[in-house]
């Protein structure tokens, strides 16, 4: 009877390691699921990130790309208003060139005229005295004629270099105008992309604080889960070993 016993006790405990030992497998296997499951779904998370991260700097990389050309086109413009304006110079070189060359020309002239001129009023002074009286005339008419024709050009010189000097000025300040525009524009494209950068790391970052508040609350309920099952398996055995008692 003892002996009987004795193996009813073995018998009970036996089956009572069991249980623990298949508690405890199950167990194992459990947090071993719910550690790849989470560890998975990080993963991909990370994985999501990193693939908007990429394509963010590829775009930002086009966005750049794009603003160099429009930068270069830009430059291109400027330097074309800057050659028509240095055609326009040379233009007004050229014509002022000409000037002096037709001024000597005609200095010449009027002085191989005037020679040639006062030669014959000699010729003239010798044969009768009434011509100087005519020579003193020609000679007013010539000089106010001459420096008609001077006035007349040094007014129209100091009025082309008022012009020049206004258009540079304009040209300049248009240049200067165009560069701060455009740096402004820039500086208010940078702070947008910083701002919408902020944003999107927030918002990674509330999901990922969200994802791990979910994945604590599955687990401490397959923790649950995993406690009341073995709960029911010691209150299923116990009941197993008072029927084998009881047989």
């Amino acid at each position: 009877m003892e002996k009987f016993a004795r193996n009813m006790n073995m018998r009970g405990a036996a089956k009572c390691i069991r249980s623990w030992r298949e508690s405890v497998r199950v167990r194992k296997w459990l947090r071993g699921l719910m550690r790849r499951c989470v560890g998975g779904s990080y993963m991909a998370l990370l994985g999501d990130g990193f693939e908007l991260w990429r394509g963010n700097v590829e775009r930002m990389r086009r966005e750049e790309a794009s603003m160099t050309v429009e930068r270069l086109k830009v430059k291109v413009e400027a330097m074309g208003k800057e050659l028509e304006v240095l055609r326009e110079v040379k233009k007004e070189y050229v014509c002022y060139k000409v000037l002096g060359r037709w001024k000597d020309v005609y200095q010449g002239l009027g002085r191989d005229a005037l020679t040639k001129w006062k030669s014959v009023v000699e010729e003239w002074k010798a044969a009768n005295g009434a011509r100087q009286v005519m020579r003193l005339a020609l000679m007013r008419h010539v000089r106010q004629q001459e420096h008609r024709a001077w006035r007349k050009w040094l007014v129209f010189a100091r009025e082309r270099t008022e012009k020049l000097k206004k258009c540079c000025g304009m040209v300049v300040h248009s240049l200067i105008r165009m560069r701060n525009f455009h740096l402004h524009r820039s500086f208010r494209k940078w702070l947008e992309v910083g701002r919408k950068e902020e944003q999107f790391k927030q918002q990674k970052l509330a999901e990922r604080k969200l994802v791990v508040t979910k994945a604590s609350q599955a687990l401490a309920m397959l923790e649950r889960g995993v406690m009341e099952a073995t709960n029911i398996l010691g209150d299923d055995d116990e009941e197993e070993d008072w029927d084998d008692i009881g047989y």
